[in-house]
């Protein structure tokens, strides 16, 4: 088996990336949602475009 392997380690490498890959995505998905720009409070209480004039 091990003979194998050091043979051909492609199998063995794409094994690891997609466990890898697999772990990062469920990591991702337990982590709260990040919305950076949305802040309640006086920074955009006058409207909700305040950095922008018309």
């Amino acid at each position: 088996m091990t003979v194998r392997i050091l043979q051909n380690p492609w199998r063995l490498l794409l094994a690891i990336n997609a466990a890898v890959i697999v772990g990062v995505f469920i990591h991702k998905i337990q982590l709260p949602p990040y919305v950076p720009y949305i802040r309640a409070g006086p920074a955009n209480s006058d409207s909700s475009l305040s950095g922008f004039s018309a």
